[in-house]
């Protein structure tokens, strides 16, 4: 019973569960088991499945086209990527770019470049957009300095706010009270002065606040807008 050969099956014993490896000969007859000694019936040899109902039945082997770029969201959407494409940057917005507000309401911006495309994806709260630009279409690359005016005039407040207050005769917030708010109106002074980098042509253009480009991540930019000029 434990001779095996090409069509040998295998089947647990139904008193003692072990598992037997039948051979061809011994299909349909009552035999004995060799681990419990009792007796049990072998089966008929199940018809054979023509190739067809085999080949249906085979899963899927061959490998997926192309890769996706996953970004932050349960709604997001996934980004396919196409057979050739490839990433040569992702850069991700740190504390510094997304600012005190942007941390506590947990904004996301990611500046993906691939050999084809640019692509900006900012997520605020529930909502997220996506902008994209054909790397054909990118005609220049700039660094410009901006403003958050609304976090500038946000930290001047709290930065003059015990003088504010000491002016106007109204109790003083204590030492404690006192550098907490000034302390916080020059971190909010600090990061409202932010750098952007711009990729525009064909009148697109994506803006991405990032406080720091590395020089050799801009020139990843620029090797694959000549690439494809």
């Amino acid at each position: 019973m434990s001779t095996q050969s090409q069509t040998a099956t295998s089947m647990n014993c139904p008193n003692c569960s072990q598992q037997l490896t039948i051979s061809p000969d011994l299909h349909g007859k009552n035999v004995q088991c060799p681990n419990c000694q009792k007796e049990m019936s072998i089966p008929a040899i199940p018809p054979v499945q023509n190739q067809s109902t085999l080949s249906y039945n085979e899963p899927e082997t061959s490998p997926r086209s192309g890769n996706i770029i996953s970004l932050e969201g349960v709604s997001t959407p996934d980004l396919p990527l196409n057979s050739d494409e490839v990433i040569l940057l992702d850069i991700p917005q740190g504390f510094w770019d997304l600012g005190l507000a942007g941390l506590i309401l947990r904004h996301k911006g990611r500046l993906i470049v691939t050999n084809q495309r640019s692509i900006c994806f900012r997520r605020k709260t529930k909502d997220f957009s996506i902008e994209q630009i054909n790397m054909r279409h990118t005609g220049a690359i700039s660094m410009v300095r901006q403003r958050n005016y609304t976090q500038l005039g946000l930290g001047a407040f709290f930065l003059l706010l015990p003088i504010i207050l000491f002016a106007n005769g109204v109790p003083s917030m204590g030492p404690l009270a006192t550098l907490v708010s000034m302390l916080a109106g020059i971190l909010l002074i600090f990061l409202s002065s932010m750098k952007s980098l711009v990729l525009s042509g064909s009148g697109e253009k994506i803006v991405f606040n990032i406080r720091q480009v590395p020089s050799n991540v801009l020139s990843k930019v620029l090797t694959a807008v000549n690439a494809n000029s």
